[in-house]
């Protein structure tokens, strides 16, 4: 087994998102969490925004690399299937991929993490270009096409997945699946503390202690379904009169439309006085600690970070199946289906006329979440991957068939 230097790794983290909100949060918490004698990160971001300020903030270099062409596009729009679409993408990823590697050398980074599926799609040949092992994280549950996974293995030599079914929609994903690993990143224990005192946030909103709160926590992005939230108050305030939602989440750059398609709705349900929009906040703890209910009925999730962090402040969840890989349904919290803001009234409203219930799924979740989500094992095992990464050459000497991350670093010299 070759010998490990011990000279610290510098770690580049790419994130085309930028919001602090999901994903953005775990980054920050993992950067916040390395050991900084071992690993030294830098950020590359494709724009600025309230992820590069918080960057800024933990002292991490950061560097901006504007995108080009259909990069700057999301979703569909940009990984169109038809010839011309993959040919317009292959000649903007190959642009922004030189970019890229001169800022990867110009750091000297030896190892990229790549901060879900479309940082991989846009950084991934950047890394082979300027010849540096590559760490992609997997997060949501999505369909993509067999070319597309094609692309994201030859560019990654290690897979992080937050929950082992999350290649279950990738097409062709067996080799994806001999160099992935299952790692569920921890939460800061001390950021929830018990008792922590809601009253404040109640009392900013206008609610007294006994008035129904019930809070989602999400990017503004059309995939999280907000609308069902909003669609089932009309339901909850026939049974709570003074009950209130409150949206909490900062927008999205990809949706910037989506936030006043959501006022028009609580508009047009004269819902002004029960729902409220938020925009990202910081004190989050103090809003879960505030809450009666934490809903999320989104369509498409990874293990949600939002939900986690609901569990662990002891706030009763109810989600659908897509939101709700953290928890067991009737024991640390409740699940429903998709597309369906009557189910999520009648669950909402189970819970506020049964505080006994309602107190025992909080408390069984943040057990859960206290036993499961709080070691530092998780920041240890990817200070161990950068290292292993780092170290492709030698791990390249070692017999094909004795780790994963040798059989990808074997693949990747086809390249």
């Amino acid at each position: 087994m070759p010998v490990l230097s011990e000279k610290p790794i510098r770690v580049g983290f790419y994130d085309s998102t930028v919001t602090c909100d999901g994903a953005g949060r775990v980054l920050l918490a993992l950067l916040q969490r390395l050991d900084r004698h071992r690993i030294q990160p830098v950020c590359f971001f494709p724009a600025p925004g309230p992820l590069a300020d918080a960057v800024a903030a933990l002292g991490v270099p950061l560097a901006i690399v504007p995108p080009v062409g259909v990069l700057k596009l999301r979703g569909k729009r940009a990984l169109s299937g038809s010839v011309m679409g993959k040919l317009r993408l292959a000649r903007d990823v190959y642009r922004y991929g030189r970019r890229l590697a001169v800022a990867f050398r110009t750091h000297g980074i030896d190892v990229l993490h790549c901060n879900q599926t479309r940082s991989l799609l846009q950084a991934g040949w950047g890394a082979r270009r300027a010849g540096i092992p590559t760490l992609w994280s997997v997060r949501i549950k999505e369909p993509l096409p067999r070319w597309i996974v094609r692309l994201a293995d030859r560019w990654s030599d290690y897979v992080v997945a937050m929950s082992p079914d999350l290649l279950d929609d990738f097409a062709g994903a067996d080799s994806l699946r001999a160099k992935c690993e299952v790692l569920v990143e921890p939460l800061d224990a001390t950021r929830f503390p018990s008792g922590l005192d809601g009253r404040p946030v109640r009392a900013e909103f206008g609610m007294a202690p006994d008035e129904p709160l019930i809070v989602m926590v999400a990017l503004l992005a059309p995939r999280k379904r907000h609308d069902i939230a909003i669609r089932a108050m009309p339901i909850i305030v026939q049974h709570f009169p003074a009950a209130k939602l409150l949206l909490v989440g900062g927008p999205s750059r990809f949706h910037a439309t989506y936030p006043d398609e959501l006022r028009q709705l609580i508009a047009q349900l004269d819902l002004d006085d029960h729902v409220l929009l938020t925009g990202r906040r910081e004190d989050i703890p103090s809003v879960l600690a505030a809450a009666d209910v934490f809903v999320l009925p989104s369509v498409q999730e990874g293990f949600s970070v939002a939900v986690m962090e609901a569990m662990m402040a002891g706030t009763a969840v109810v989600v659908t199946p897509q939101a709700g890989r953290a928890l067991q349904h009737g024991h640390t919290g409740l699940v429903i289906p998709e597309d369906d803001p009557g189910a999520l009234a009648a669950a909402v409203i189970k819970l506020l006329r049964n505080p006994a219930l309602r107190l025992a799924l909080g408390n069984a979740a943040r057990r859960h979440a206290l036993a499961h989500w709080t070691e530092d094992t998780t920041i240890r095992r990817y200070e161990e991957l950068y290292r292993q990464l780092a170290c492709t050459g030698c791990v390249n000497s070692q017999p094909a068939t004795s780790t994963p991350l040798q059989a990808a670093a074997k693949s990747s010299q086809s390249l």
